[in-house]
């Protein structure tokens, strides 16, 4: 895990940051089909709450650098998946931290 003045990001590899840039999750909602694979992509049900802010921590500045420069680029359609993947990812991550 790197460290950023005190916050805790997680190493995504190379398969795990091509999966949250193109799981494709729809304007406000997630199927089931890809809750089971962020939870399983990112090995979620295997970490503990600490494990799970940094890989959040993680997804969300990857997928906010990815929307930004779209956006710089004037590509909406990319800055708004990027924005939907971000949040059904993360709604996943928080979804688990606050039922253990």
């Amino acid at each position: 895990m790197a460290n950023l003045e005190g916050i805790k990001f997680a190493e995504l590899n190379e398969w795990e940051v091509s999966f949250i840039e193109n799981v494709g999750i729809g304007d406000i909602i997630i199927t089931g089909k890809q809750v089971e694979q962020v939870k399983a992509v990112l090995m979620l049900e295997k970490k503990d709450g600490f494990e799970l802010q940094a890989i959040r921590n993680s997804v969300v500045r990857h997928l906010s650098d990815k929307s930004s420069k779209a956006r710089e680029a004037g590509d909406w359609e990319a800055f708004n998946q990027y924005h939907n993947n971000m949040s059904g990812i993360t709604a996943v991550i928080d979804n688990m931290m606050y039922s253990k």
